[in-house]
């Protein structure tokens, strides 16, 4: 293949022809449009470059938006299991009208159980007490030295029925409770009995301090 030069390939006359001038004329032009081809395909690359970072930036800020925000939601779960684990258990104005309107037909009196030394659990007991005295059960406290097992409320009676009824009343009212199937007779201190207490008939109620050893038959 024969190869030419691009000056001979636009055969320029001689200088100071009009023909010379044209020639070079075309000349600059051509190199002009490389020149400016060039810097366009520059500019497209660095226009090209510059989306690609920004894109690869907005993608680090969204990463790191959506840790935080899964960090954020953590702290706030484990907040509100430090709050749980701090407030006491209470009876509100509401729990306390379950309860006394399901139980003021019982006529069973209450052991309530507690274990030794859990200041909460004695506290949630003060309230229970309260709520049951308010439609004339006696109670007995009690408290046991060691327990375990899982739950919040026990319950036993030696009529099956009676058991499960105070059970279903404790957990409908927001105090999830379940049956024993044998007295609760581990190792404490059995509280004085109240005039009149029945002991024939007595419903016994451990409640379950909220965080282990628990009570269990298990």
């Amino acid at each position: 293949m024969q190869t030419t030069n691009i000056t001979e390939r636009f055969s320029f006359p001689k200088k100071g022809s009009q023909n010379s001038y044209l020639g070079w004329s075309l000349l600059i032009a051509v190199v002009a449009s490389l020149c400016s081809g060039l810097g366009t395909g520059y500019i497209f690359f660095r226009l090209d470059h510059a989306h690609s970072s920004q894109a690869l930036a907005y993608k680090d800020a969204q990463i790191a938006l959506l840790t935080a925000q899964k960090q954020a939601v953590e702290a706030r779960a484990k907040a509100d299991q430090i709050k749980a684990n701090v407030v006491w258990r209470d009876i509100s104005d509401e729990a306390r009208v379950c309860l006394q309107s399901d139980f003021v037909n019982l006529r069973n009196d209450f052991e309530i159980i507690t274990l030794a030394g859990d200041a909460e659990a004695a506290f949630m007991a003060d309230q229970t007490q309260d709520a049951l005295e308010g439609i004339d059960r006696k109670v007995r406290r009690s408290q046991i030295f060691s327990a375990r097992g899982i739950g919040e409320y026990y319950i036993y009676n030696k009529n099956p029925q009676i058991a499960s009824s105070v059970a279903t009343t404790l957990s409908h009212c927001g105090f999830p409770a379940r049956t024993m199937p044998a007295p609760i007779t581990a190792a404490g201190i059995a509280g004085p009995l109240p005039a009149g207490f029945d002991t024939s008939s007595t419903v016994q109620l451990f409640i379950n301090t909220r965080k282990k050893p628990h009570f269990s038959f298990d």
